[in-house]
């Protein structure tokens, strides 16, 4: 068998994930192949390392860069702490399909945030079509609608389409997503598209014209990839990605037909290059913020630029998207620790829009920012789930005790608790319980206001019962009450 069953695998190698691929395909031959990849996304990242050999054998490198750790399905493995960038996993792709010579019908990115022209450029020599989602990808797993429509008599474009038909069709208003099939060919015309654009952008930008580039920007539509922002789960600015096709329309109305650096062409040309994607779309307020509307309905995103003076914490992608690596960058966490960017994405490498982004930037520092933890779309509520009422009581002046009513349902396994800190931006997974459990105390807090929100799992992930939002004050002097108010 070679690897399988005999050690401990890194599923981050890129070997390890080419190997398995290759087995799959030689183990059980098909004339319909599909590679779905599933778990929790993040946008684009290129091949990262720490600057030294000191500080990698330190222990701090599975920290980098900065994931969701507390949930098992990043791109990263558990025992090593390794991760898979976006450039590895174009690698470990296109060796398993022997350098794209054997490609497979369809990947299906079954992740959030995939829909990026520089994740699809990167894999799109790996299959003949490519299915992803640009913001959150709630994790339906309707796979059961999947499998049944791989036959040996359908093309791959007829794969991919009953791919995002059967994942929209298993949503309601509150999980509102968009997910869309791209024929791969097309991807090196629309990145070549986008390449076009940002030469005219650049132009307009040395004549002066950034007000009105400023304008589209900020009228387009975004997905939500600022977990480590006050506009968490918001779809604007400060989120890195928008929709390549709303920020173009938004160009021509901005331009104008006939201005003379050619935006008005250019962003003309990128729409039409984008008529062959094929999408579907959910739209709604999210259960996670029901009282946000979120009207997504575009397909392939780019990285935006955001207002010229953001800083490069907040714009950090754009601050490492750019040629020339290997390259040093600083750590936002602790900018002590070198880090350097050692390969760079694909479409950065043979594309153009990350030179429009330089000379649109002020004076961006090469950053590898901080990804926030987020509630992640594994707290997709079974339709039939409870609620459960949590409450909390002041303990002192350091400490929080909370109360919540049990889990009735009997496929429940764990409870977790989700916390929002003073002065914190986005949610974390302070802790996790048996299901029997029903009470904590949480101790040596600062003061300030604290949200929180208990979630019940079963054993397959899915949330099976979901607590009220509850907020709670604890007061600056110890002989200053401040009773708690439920949002």
């Amino acid at each position: 068998m070679g690897r399988w069953g005999m050690n401990e695998l890194d599923t981050a190698d890129t070997a390890v994930l080419t190997w398995f691929l290759q087995y799959a395909r030689t183990r059980y031959p098909a004339q319909r192949e599909g590679a779905a990849l599933m778990g929790h996304g993040i946008s684009a990242v290129p091949e990262l390392s720490w600057a030294t050999a000191e500080v990698a054998a330190s222990g701090v490198a599975g920290k980098l860069p900065p994931l969701p750790k507390e949930h098992e399905f990043t791109p990263s493995d558990l025992t090593s702490g390794s991760f898979m960038s976006t450039v590895s996993l174009g690698q470990a792709l296109l060796a398993a399909t022997v350098q794209g010579s054997d490609p497979f019908d369809v990947i299906f990115f079954d992740q959030c945030f995939q829909g990026s022209i520089d994740i699809l450029y990167e894999v799109a020599p790996a299959a003949r079509y490519l299915v992803a989602s640009p913001n959150y990808a709630w994790l339906v797993a309707a796979y059961d609608k999947y499998i049944t429509r791989f036959v040996p008599t359908a093309t791959p474009e007829e794969l991919a389409t009953s791919i995002i038909n059967g994942y929209e069709g298993s949503l309601d208003e509150r999980h509102p997503n968009a997910i869309f099939a791209v024929k791969a060919s097309e991807i090196a015309g629309i990145a070549a598209a986008i390449s076009d654009l940002g030469d005219a952008l650049g132009r307009a930008l040395q004549a002066g014209e950034n007000e009105r580039i400023a304008a589209a920007v900020q009228q387009g539509q975004y997905v939500d990839t600022t977990q480590c922002s006050r506009q968490n789960l918001q779809l604007g600015p400060p989120d890195e990605l928008i929709g390549a096709d709303s920020f173009a329309q938004k160009l021509q109305e901005s331009f104008g037909a006939g201005d003379p650096a050619g935006v008005y062409v250019a962003a003309d040309a990128l729409r039409n290059a984008l008529q062959g994607v094929k999408k579907q779309v959910q739209t709604g307020s999210p259960y996670l913020a029901p009282d946000e509307f979120w009207d997504y309905r575009d397909a392939i995103t780019l990285l935006a630029p955001l207002p010229r003076n953001t800083p490069a914490l907040v714009a950090w992608h754009a601050s490492i998207y750019r040629d020339g690596a290997p390259f040093a960058a600083r750590w936002a966490i602790d900018p002590t620790q070198g880090v350097t960017v050692t390969q760079s994405l694909a479409f950065v490498r043979d594309g153009r829009w990350d030179e429009f982004l330089q000379a649109w930037f002020t004076g961006l520092t090469p950053t590898v920012g901080a990804w926030c933890n987020y509630i992640p779309p594994e707290q997709v509520l079974l339709p039939a789930s409870e609620s459960i009422t949590l409450t909390a009581a002041i303990s002192g002046s350091d400490a929080i005790h909370l109360t919540w009513t049990p889990a009735d349902d009997s496929s429940a396994t764990e409870a977790r608790l989700y916390i929002v800190a003073p002065n914190a931006v986005s949610w974390r997974v302070a802790d996790a319980f048996p299901i029997s459990q029903t009470s904590v105390t949480l101790t040596g807090l600062a003061t300030g206001d604290y949200r929180f929100g208990l979630l019940a799992r079963d054993a397959e992930f899915a949330g099976v019962g979901r607590s009220n939002d509850l907020t709670v004050t604890l007061p600056a002097a110890p002989s200053l009450y401040l009773p708690w108010v439920s949002r």
